[in-house]
């Protein structure tokens, strides 16, 4: 199976990642950009002196200076970017994806700007064989054998009599479904953010995996969606400079309430979610979600022939702010509220699959 092959982000992609300073003024949280960026920076550069220069590179290593702001409550998907610093210069260790990679640029670039500091920021992006090898030097090849997987929320979900299995970055258990499909939660302790993502689903495709179920969190760009308080899914993704991606949805039938069924787009950074990309977005009204892997995954899944669907809670709007977003979206009232609509998703994903 030509995984690279199949899964390379075109030259066209690549070129169009370009930091904007209206990524800063013109940003869709506003007020609440500074605070959502002091989440993501490294503690090493929160009192980096002026023009020090930081360097991005497409190398995971946990062998590198840790950040201290690191989450140490979550089994999964806490692993952040490393430093080590060499003559004097910063060298960030950054999963090697496209977008991972460009996010994090986007996320130093921006802070450093709202604090007013000059600092040299560059990166260099990965090849598409970084990413697959990266993957196959971890345990996710001792994964037992499954059908169907589900991605993302999975620790808050499942039975609590099966423990998590696996000694490496990724960890799994088993999934009870109302068909008793072979099914199995899958955790991870890094990021697979954006083009990650669709790599991730390419080696459980080639392991003989015919279904990959992302459950998650995401944007919407309808006034209506009220933040954590309803579920998005869909069978639509644009991605930008690859195009429009469409599968079978095996959600789209269900008729509860709470669950928005809507078109998406696939964007690399939250940095990019600015009033002018909304405005631009908005004029032809086709869209009403956004995230960074949903596109990705589902070109995946397409293209190697497997099934694919997600089930993600709406965490913010961009469109109408509603005072909860990424920035505060570790409050405990926040907290409640995903916890019961991660029960809600539990339930219909054991009686769909």
């Amino acid at each position: 199976m030509e995984k690279i092959q199949t899964l390379t982000i075109p030259n066209k992609y690549k070129k169009s990642l370009n930091y904007s300073s209206l990524m800063v003024k013109n940003h869709s949280m506003g007020k609440y950009l500074k605070q959502y960026l002091e989440l993501k920076v490294h503690h090493l550069f929160k009192n980096i002196s002026e023009n020090n220069e930081i360097t991005i590179i497409p190398d995971f290593s946990r062998n590198a200076v840790i950040s201290s702001i690191e989450k140490n409550d979550k089994l999964f998907n806490y692993m952040r970017p490393t430093v080590t610093i060499e003559k004097g210069k910063y060298i960030v260790h950054c999963y090697p994806g496209v977008d991972y990679v460009f996010h994090y640029f986007c996320i130093l670039k921006s802070y450093f700007e709202i604090i007013n500091k000059n600092v040299n920021v560059n990166y260099f992006l990965p090849e598409s064989e970084d990413c697959f090898k990266t993957l196959e030097k971890s345990n996710l090849k001792e994964l037992p054998k499954a059908k169907t997987i589900i991605l993302g929320y999975v620790d808050p979900i499942g039975n609590l009599n099966y423990d998590w299995e696996g000694e490496g970055v990724f960890k799994w258990k088993r999934f009870d479904t109302k068909s008793g499909k072979s099914t199995l939660l899958l955790g991870c302790e890094h990021t697979y953010w954006g083009d990650i993502s669709g790599c991730l689903v390419s080696e459980l495709a080639s392991m003989g995996v015919d279904t990959v179920i992302y459950v998650g969190k995401l944007g919407g760009l309808k006034s209506n969606f009220i933040p954590n308080e309803s579920i998005a899914t869909g069978n639509v993704s644009f991605i930008p400079n690859i195009g429009k991606i469409e599968w079978n949805n095996i959600f789209s039938s269900d008729d509860s309430l709470n669950i928005y069924e809507g078109d998406h787009v696939t964007l690399p950074s939250v940095l990019q979610e600015t009033e002018n990309w909304l405005d631009l977005l908005n004029k032809d009204g086709k869209y009403d979600f956004v995230d960074p892997e949903i596109g990705h995954m589902a070109r995946a899944a397409n293209k190697l022939n497997i099934r694919f669907s997600f089930l993600h809670i709406i965490s913010d709007n961009l469109e109408l702010r509603y005072g909860e977003n990424l920035s505060n979206e570790r409050r405990e009232d926040i907290r409640e509220k995903r916890k019961k609509l991660l029960e809600t998703i539990q339930s219909i994903l054991y009686q769909k699959l």
